[in-house]
């Protein structure tokens, strides 16, 4: 998986109060559809929406490192899989929070491609 990916969507999982979460992300490099698959059990409208924030940072992080090499697939299609007509919202809110964030998410990159 990219690192900036992985350094995006651990940074969300943090901000959004999923600490062991996002240390898995990293250490597992785990994919958007492993995320996906680890909160879809879930019954919550929240986690479901923290999901695709997760997820949609990840891709954006990654588009913001490395534009050429991006794709909106298949992180677009698992958002509209879990929260459908929120899929603005959750895209405002993960474009936000990488503009807030990208120096630590820049540094936790940094780190993923030294290790």
């Amino acid at each position: 998986m990219d690192r900036f990916f992985s350094a995006g969507a651990a940074t969300a999982a943090r901000v959004l109060r999923y600490p062991r979460f996002a240390g898995l992300i990293v250490d597992d490099d785990l994919s958007a559809e492993r995320i996906v698959r680890l909160f879809r059990s879930s019954a919550s409208k929240k986690a479901k929406r923290d999901a695709a924030i997760i997820i949609f940072a990840g891709s954006v992080a990654q588009h913001r490192a490395n534009r050429e090499a991006w794709s909106a697939e298949p992180v677009a299609s698992l958002v509209r899989g879990l929260i459908g007509d929120e899929f603005n919202h959750a895209s405002n809110a993960a474009t936000k929070l990488v503009k807030d964030h990208w120096p630590q998410i820049k540094e936790l990159a940094r780190g993923a491609e030294a290790a």
